[in-house]
């Protein structure tokens, strides 16, 4: 008698096929996922942003003592800095005043709206007010993707997170 010995497994072109069509599902997945990185480097952008502007105001009301958050080299895409200015002339001098935070530039996804974005410091009073009359608004947009964010700051030193695609802001 002969006895038939059946191999249990997979042949090479069957192993070859399922290896092309998980190649193929991931190659259509990359592109949606780039799309989602932009979109929560731009979310985070803002966060980040609105996070130290209320940081800022709080310090102003807490030292009853202006501060101010400004551009780094004037452009708010190069980071930005806090400091608590204790003589009140809107200027970091190291002798008197107190750096409080430097944050790092936006990642590569993000880029901010200069036709929208004022590059003036955001300066808080001693009661939480901005300084002067006008509100603040920074502009923040993904560079691969169509997400936008602003970031308001209101005179009242009440600042907020809006999508101008869905309201005026």
């Amino acid at each position: 008698m002969k006895s038939h010995c059946r191999l249990h497994g997979f042949t090479l072109i069957e192993l070859l096929v399922t290896i092309a069509i998980m190649v193929t599902i991931a190659s259509l997945a990359v592109p949606s996922m780039k799309s989602i990185a932009a979109n929560q480097s731009v979310s985070n952008a803002a966060s980040d942003l609105m996070t130290d502007i209320l940081q800022a105001r709080n310090l102003a009301l807490s030292k009853n003592s202006q501060v101010v958050v400004e551009p780094l080299s004037e452009s708010w895409a190069n980071g930005w800095q806090i400091y608590l200015d204790k003589n009140a002339n809107s200027v970091l001098d190291s002798a008197t005043d107190t750096l409080v935070l430097s944050h790092l530039p936006f990642d590569n996804f993000v880029v901010l709206d200069t036709g929208i974005t004022s590059q003036e410091p955001i300066i808080f009073q001693s009661n939480g007010f901005l300084v002067g009359a006008n509100n603040k608004t920074i502009a923040i947009q993904s560079t691969a993707s169509d997400r936008k964010r602003r970031v308001r700051v209101e005179r009242s030193g009440r600042a907020r997170i809006c999508d101008p695609d869905k309201e005026a802001c």
